[in-house]
């Protein structure tokens, strides 16, 4: 019998959490012993990559985080489909998608946890958050086990509670070796560089992520701001949207760097950016593990990181 194992996730919208789980169901859809599905909570533009890719994605439609109809959709969903394994990933699948499967008696509930953090703002892997205890009560209850991504989000579990060190079991995230081949020829690279207004002299680097304030972008223009303007030949490539584009926008204009930084939107396929830059740049204020950083790596690219 070919196990039946539902993946649960809050959306399906750019992120380090959404490639690692569509890589990984790629790979394992190859092998052909598994049957598996996604439920997506809240949409996202990689929903039609994973379809693409043959992987059967519902997309329930449902934002909020105090919307209880979201239990309700999930708990109908998972008694249709009836699977062996529930894997959740996020903070809203965790909550919703443990509880429903619990109530379905599903024998198996795994949850991959993706940072050490429940906010938006700051992550300390030491302080414990009103919301991480209510995630304690719901592993307990849902008796789930944990994938942790880093030995820091391991650390930052135990720390929350003692007694997860029974259930955690950390594998590190991996990349696609495929993407060891360039995507883009010599000629290709010197046209797309052009296409983004930069010259094949120029020394080139890049930050690839959500516009967010865990990324750092704003830090690291502070950080580079004078040598972006005493060195034209460094250009700053920055692919991404979220929250602080506006913000990001104007200490642009207000620097008088657009001859400087590229400001370019979201793509879901990075891999041509990578290979036009000379340095992978990640200068987060905290991050459970970088995938970009593995990406940068695996196509020779010196990577830049903090040291978090």
């Amino acid at each position: 019998m070919i196990p039946n194992i539902v993946h649960i996730i809050s959306d399906l919208g750019p992120g380090g959490a959404q490639v690692l789980l569509f890589d990984i169901l790629n790979n394992l859809d190859q092998q052909g012993d598994l049957n598996f599905s996604v439920i997506t909570i809240n949409s996202g533009e990689y929903i039609e990559q994973f379809e693409r890719s043959g992987i059967k994605v519902y997309n329930i439609k449902e934002k909020g985080l105090l919307n209880p109809k979201i239990y309700f959709k999930l708990k109908k969903l998972i008694s249709e489909i009836d699977p062996e394994i529930v894997h959740t990933h996020l903070h809203k699948a965790d909550f919703y998608g443990r509880i429903a499967a619990k109530n379905c008696k599903i024998p198996v509930i795994i949850s991959t946890c993706h940072n050490y953090s429940t906010s938006h703002n700051s992550a300390n892997e030491n302080k414990i958050t009103f919301i991480d205890r209510i995630d304690d009560l719901v592993i307990k209850y849902s008796e789930s086990y944990i994938v942790a991504i880093s030995k820091v989000v391991q650390k930052y579990l135990i720390n929350r509670n003692k007694s997860h060190e029974n259930i955690i079991k950390v594998i590190y995230n991996g990349v696609n070796i495929q993407k060891l081949k360039n995507v883009l020829n010599a000629d290709e690279r010197i046209v797309f560089r052009k296409s983004l207004n930069i010259n094949e002299d120029d020394y080139v680097l890049a930050i690839i992520g959500r516009l967010e304030k865990q990324k750092g972008h704003l830090f690291f223009l502070e950080s580079i701001r004078e040598m972006l303007i005493d060195k034209i030949k460094i250009k700053l490539l920055i692919v991404g949207d979220g929250n602080l584009r506006n913000e990001i926008q104007k200490f642009i204009s207000e620097n008088n760097l657009e001859g400087q930084v590229c400001l370019h939107k979201f793509e879901k396929n990075i891999e041509p950016f990578i290979e036009i830059s000379d340095l992978i740049c990640v200068p987060s204020l905290w991050e459970g593990f970088g995938i970009v950083i593995l990406e940068g790596m695996i196509k020779s690219k010196i990577v830049l990181a903090s040291d978090v």
